[in-house]
């Protein structure tokens, strides 16, 4: 038996056993995308925007009640997100 045919082995179970270690990575993270995307985030979703006049104002998304806002300062939106997480 040739003494060279056991490292070259263990080189190709290392690079193979890396591969599925990778493979595992890549589904994990898209397993857990796939579920995210069912289940939804909880959290709200928050963007300023412009009227026609434009004034700006900021526009949010609450997706446990499913009920839009429309807020014209950011102190506003601030006031409502306290209410939200601290009543």
């Amino acid at each position: 038996m040739r003494s060279d045919a056991f490292p070259r082995y263990r080189v190709i179970a290392e690079s193979q056993s890396q591969d599925r270690g990778a493979i595992s990575r890549r589904l994990s993270a898209a397993i857990e995308a796939l579920l995210s995307s069912f289940v939804g985030s909880h959290q709200p979703q928050v963007r300023m925007a412009c009227d026609r006049q434009g004034q700006l104002y900021w526009q949010v998304y609450d997706p446990v009640n499913r009920a839009h806002h429309r807020f014209d300062t950011e102190d506003e939106v601030r006031v409502w997100l306290e209410q939200r997480y601290y009543h």
